[in-house]
């Protein structure tokens, strides 16, 4: 499943494709605060990306922690050593 920001970011990146291929083939100028612009953009995307990657990895570490509560397993209590 894909997320309304996701598809966001991607219309982002298509964006500086298109940007990147008019500037190539046609030779149209960009000015610095353009470019400023792009660069903010692109900072945004790598810190999205970055939140959205640390938030998985949290999760994902998380989550057979919370089963073995629950099942009233801790790292030096199993049922093995009982």
């Amino acid at each position: 499943k894909t997320s309304a920001l996701t598809m966001n970011v991607a219309g982002v990146i298509k964006d500086w494709l298109l940007i990147g291929l008019s500037v190539l083939l046609y030779g149209s100028p960009v000015t610095q605060l353009q470019l400023f612009g792009y660069g903010l953009a692109f900072v945004g995307v790598c810190y999205y990306n970055y939140r959205k990657v640390t938030a998985m990895s949290q999760a994902v570490s998380k989550a057979p922690e919370k089963v073995d509560k629950e099942a009233g397993i801790s790292a030096g209590n199993s049922k093995a050593n009982n």
